[in-house]
C-alpha cells in the first residue's frame, strides 16, 4: 500500500483477508494454513488502520465479507496515502 519493503523495514505484518485457513489445533494453538493469496503484507501502521476501520463497523463491514471489505478499505487507504504524499511534494 505504502511501498514498505521487508528488506528496508525489517518487518511487515500479514493481513488475513479471510480466516478460512486459520484453525486451532488440539492443544488450542492457532494454526494458519491459508493460501499465499489470502495474505497481504502491510506495514504495521496501515495494518492497524485497516483493522480500526474494520472494527468500527463490527463483524461485517457494510454487509460485506472480510475479503471484500479488506479490498475496499485498502483501496481507500491507498488513495488517501497517495493524496497525502502528493500534497507534501
Amino acid at each position: 500500500m505504502c511501498g514498505a519493503r521487508l528488506d528496508e523495514t525489517g518487518t511487515l505484518d500479514l493481513h488475513h483477508v479471510s480466516y478460512g485457513g486459520v484453525t486451532k489445533d488440539s492443544s488450542g494453538r492457532w494454526q494458519a494454513r491459508e493460501a499465499d493469496a489470502d495474505l497481504l503484507p502491510m506495514c504495521r501502521e496501515h495494518h492497524e488502520e485497516l483493522h480500526r476501520t474494520l472494527d468500527e463497523h463490527g463483524r461485517d463491514y457494510m454487509g460485506w465479507n472480510r475479503r471484500r471489505a479488506s479490498v475496499v478499505i485498502i483501496a481507500r487507504l491507498r488513495r488517501n496515502h497517495s493524496q497525502t504524499k502528493d500534497n507534501t511534494v
